[in-house]
C-alpha cells in the first residue's frame, strides 16, 4: 500500500480521517505527518485484499493529482464550487474534492490527462474549417454510433464504450474548451502472478482500458485529439467534427512553429530579465550540446564539454566561438539539434528545490520539453518565444 502510506503522511488528522472514510478503512489511531514515528504500523495487515486494492487505487489517484498539472485542474474545479484559489496543501485539496464531489475530481483527472499528453507524441491538432458551435446538450448518439463502427463493436448498448462530455472553464468563468473523453475495453490479456499468501501461482484475464481525449476550442475552432494510436487521430477527429459539430469539410492539420536553430551560430544572449519571480529563480542558462549535420553526407558532428561541472556545461566554453560558424558555412554543416540546460535556484520559502531543466530542440520543429510543471510551462510558452528560438509564436497551418 505504497500510495496510501505516502498520501497519509502528507495529511493532518482531519484530512487523514477523511481519507480513511473514502477508502473504507479503519485504524485504531489515525496516523499523520504530525506524528512521524507512528508510521511504523503495518497497513498491509488486518485488511482484506479487496480493501487494500480499493485504498491503493483511490490514494494513487489522489497522489497523481498533486503535481502542477493536477493541482491546476483541482483549483479550477474548486473555484467552480466556490472554494477559492488559495489551497496551501495540495493533498488536502485533492482529498476534500474527492470526498465532497467525486465527479468533479474525475473531471479534473480528465483535464490533467489531456494537459499531460498535449504537445506530445500522442497528440494531433486540427483546425475545423467552418465555424461550429458545440454544447453538452448536443446529442452524442451519432458520435457514439460512429465510434461503434470505428472500433468495430457490435451492440450499441453494451458496456465496451463510455463517453464523458464536460466543459472546461477559464479564469473569467467562461467556457474555454469542451472536453470529450472516450473509454473502451482493450484486447483481453492473460497474466500470471505469485500468491505468496497461499503459496501458489494464479492467473487470470483482464481487459485494459484504452483512453482517448478530444478537446474542442470553440473560440478558434481548434480540435485536439489525444490517442496512443497515430492512425486513429485524424479519423476520430473527422468523425467528431461530422457527427457532433456538423462539419463535413476536411480538417486542416496544424503543425508547431519551426525552430530558428541558426540563432546558435553565434553565442546567443539567452538572458532572463528578472521581470517575474520565476525568472529570478534561474541561476544560469547554457548550451550543453550541439549537433551539426552534414548537408552532403550522413555524418554528424557533436559539440559538447568533455568535463561536466556545475556552471560549466556550456559548449561555447570548450570551443572557440568562431569555429561554429566556420564549420557550418565552410564545412557545409547545418545545426540539427541543440540541448539547453537551465538551472533553477531553490525558492526562498523552500517549496521548490534547486533543479536543472534539460530540453532538446531538434530541427525543424521538435521540442522535447513538455509543459508538465510551472517552470517547464514558463520555459516552453514564454522564454523560448522571448529568445526568438521559434520562428513565430503562433502555430501555423500545414
Amino acid at each position: 500500500m505504497h500510495a496510501f502510506k505516502n498520501v497519509l503522511m502528507q495529511l493532518d488528522d482531519n484530512h487523514a480521517r477523511r481519507l480513511m472514510d473514502v477508502t473504507g478503512l479503519t485504524l485504531p489511531t489515525v496516523r499523520t505527518h504530525t506524528t512521524p514515528t507512528s508510521h511504523t504500523i503495518n497497513l498491509d495487515k488486518g485488511f482484506s485484499r479487496r480493501e487494500r486494492q480499493k485504498a491503493e487505487a483511490i490514494s494513487a489517484s489522489i497522489e497523481a493529482m498533486t503535481d502542477d498539472l493536477g493541482y491546476q485542474a483541482l483549483v479550477a474545479e474548486a473555484v467552480k464550487a466556490g472554494k477559492g484559489r488559495f489551497h496551501p496543501n495540495r493533498y488536502h485539496l485533492a482529498v476534500e474534492l474527492f470526498e465532497q464531489d467525486e465527479e468533479a475530481f474525475r473531471r479534473a483527472e480528465h483535464i490533467r490527462y489531456a494537459s499531460y499528453y498535449r504537445d506530445g507524441r500522442f497528440w494531433d491538432n486540427f483546425r475545423v474549417p467552418l465555424p461550429a458551435v458545440f454544447s453538452d446538450k448536443t446529442s452524442m448518439d451519432s458520435f457514439l454510433s460512429g465510434l461503434k463502427g470505428f472500433f468495430d463493436l457490435e451492440d450499441i448498448d453494451d458496456d465496451e464504450l463510455l463517453i464523458d462530455v464536460f466543459p472546461v472553464f477559464g479564469e473569467e468563468g467562461e467556457i474555454e474548451q469542451w472536453q470529450v473523453m472516450v473509454y473502451r475495453d482493450g484486447i483481453p490479456k492473460h497474466y500470471r502472478q505469485l500468491d505468496r499468501g497461499k503459496g501458489k501461482v494464479r492467473g487470470g484475464v483482464y481487459r485494459p482500458v484504452q483512453e482517448y481525449a478530444l478537446v474542442y476550442h470553440e473560440d478558434d475552432q481548434r480540435l485536439e485529439v489525444i490517442s496512443s494510436h497515430r492512425s486513429d487521430r485524424e479519423e476520430m477527429a473527422s468523425l467528431f467534427a461530422r457527427t457532433a459539430l456538423g462539419v463535413n469539410a476536411p480538417l486542416l492539420p496544424i503543425t508547431p512553429a519551426n525552430l530558428n536553430l541558426d540563432l546558435f551560430l553565434d553565442r546567443p544572449a539567452l538572458d532572463v530579465s528578472d521581470e517575474l519571480p520565476i525568472e529570478e529563480e534561474i541561476e544560469w542558462v547554457a548550451v550543453s550540446s550541439m549537433t551539426l549535420r552534414s548537408a552532403t553526407t550522413p555524418g554528424e558532428f557533436v559539440i559538447k564539454p568533455d568535463v561536466r561541472k556545475v556552471g560549466e556545461t556550456d559548449c561555447y566554453k570548450f570551443l572557440a566561438m568562431n569555429d561554429i560558424p566556420f564549420l557550418v558555412r565552410q564545412g557545409n554543416f547545418q545545426i540539427k539539434k541543440v540541448k539547453l540546460s537551465i538551472r533553477f535556484r531553490a525558492s526562498d520559502d523552500g517549496t521548490r528545490p534547486a533543479e536543472p531543466v534539460h530540453l532538446e530542440l531538434t530541427a525543424p520543429n521538435k521540442c522535447s520539453l513538455k509543459a508538465h510543471s510551472i517552470r517547464e510551462n514558463y520555459i516552453r510558452k514564454v522564454l523560448l518565444a522571448k529568445w526568438k528560438i521559434f520562428v513565430d509564436e503562433q502555430v501555423k497551418e500545414a
